[in-house]
């Protein structure tokens, strides 16, 4: 199915999503965020791209920082992932 095999799940997701902040520490420091991704690979699901750097050949993992509260935002950003947006 792909990336439509998502749908339910992200649906599940955002109506039961409470937004609390995480603090997530890395290499470029400390930011507060909403949800992350931490990944090895570029592409997860489907051919969903996760990381343009990421490599599984590496050890250094990439993380996805997401900000923003909110349904509506959260929305946005599953759609912008799903349509290749991030970096």
């Amino acid at each position: 199915m792909g990336p439509l095999g998502l749908i339910g799940p992200v649906l599940r997701a955002l109506l039961s999503h409470r937004d609390v902040a995480l603090r997530v520490t890395t290499d470029g420091g400390r930011k507060e965020t909403q949800w992350v991704i931490v990944t090895r690979v570029q592409r997860y699901a489907g051919g969903l791209l996760l990381s343009r750097n990421a490599e599984i050949a590496h050890t250094k993992f990439y993380v996805v920082r997401f900000g923003g509260r909110g349904k509506l935002v959260r929305l946005r950003q599953l759609v912008a992932l799903s349509c290749g947006f991030v970096s």
